[in-house]
């Protein structure tokens, strides 16, 4: 083991770092659906359908922008976000979902607003990777 691994807990917390960024580009495959939480905060859910060299693949996302509530299937959407799971009781039992959550959603014939997005982004990206 060498001594780096072997460092206090400061140079560890130093060297931690981590990386969550999402960019999604897709059509919804069912309408949004609002929902209102038992603490009342409104979010919607959306289901983003992406086409990749695998395959189509659909992507659970949610945002607390209630506007949002009246895109429906087939709309274009661009979304910025990060990856999140969160816990929920179901009747009795614990359960799990992984989904995006958008801190941006915009129409998909946006596209200057989603270049703009795009390149905010890279530049971040890069900045991340001189870390």
């Amino acid at each position: 083991m060498s001594n780096r691994l072997l460092s206090s807990e400061q140079d560890l917390e130093e060297d931690e770092f981590g990386l969550n960024a999402v960019l999604l580009f897709g059509a919804l495959s069912s309408d949004a659906v609002l929902r209102e939480l038992p603490s009342g905060e409104k979010v919607v859910n959306l289901e983003v359908t992406t086409t990749t060299l695998d395959g189509r693949i659909s992507v659970p996302v949610t945002s607390k922008d209630a506007s949002l509530g009246k895109l429906m299937v087939g709309d274009e959407i661009f979304v910025v976000g990060v990856v999140k799971r969160r816990f929920f009781r179901a009747g009795v039992a614990l359960q799990s979902r992984t989904e995006v959550h958008a801190s941006k959603v915009i129409s998909g014939g946006k596209k200057a607003q989603i270049r703009k997005l795009v390149g905010v982004a890279t530049r971040d990206l890069a900045n991340f990777a001189e870390f």
